[in-house]
């Protein structure tokens, strides 16, 4: 089995848990408004990363060598986005967001100030302004 066929079914595997699992386990079941459903847009999106998990396994067997540097990007992305979610837990959104963000965009090479200030300031003040303030829901 190569390694694409390997990633292909963790991501199916991945979007079955998300779809019957957690998703249903981690939305609240509202009445209906008129309002789409919580739980209807991660849905949405764990079954694309489904569909594209299913395209990635099914694909015809060609030689591919592992990027020991893509590698270790993708590592780095997991553990800063786990420690981004802990720490907004323990601190909050409005702290720990930008942090987050900050070290994202680093990572993945961004060095403009201007792009840093936007992207790791400016867009989780928009993110909280969106859903504390005018829509009225809590972010951790």
């Amino acid at each position: 089995m190569t390694l694409q066929r390997i990633s292909g079914v963790f991501f199916v595997i991945f979007a079955a848990t998300m779809i019957w699992g957690v998703i249903p386990a981690q939305t609240e079941t509202v009445y209906p408004d008129g309002s789409i459903p919580p739980e209807v847009l991660p849905s949405v999106y764990a079954a694309v990363i489904g569909l594209f998990g299913g395209a990635l396994a099914c694909q015809r067997e060609e030689a591919h060598t592992l990027d020991l540097r893509q590698a270790a990007k993708t590592t780095g992305v997991y553990f800063i986005a786990l420690a981004g979610v802990l720490a907004m837990k323990h601190f909050g959104f409005l702290l720990a967001a930008p942090a987050l963000a900050l070290g994202l965009l680093w990572l993945v090479g961004e060095r403009r100030p201007l792009w840093l200030a936007i992207g790791g300031l400016a867009g989780p003040l928009l993110i909280w302004t969106v859903f504390e303030v005018l829509l009225g829901r809590l972010l951790p």
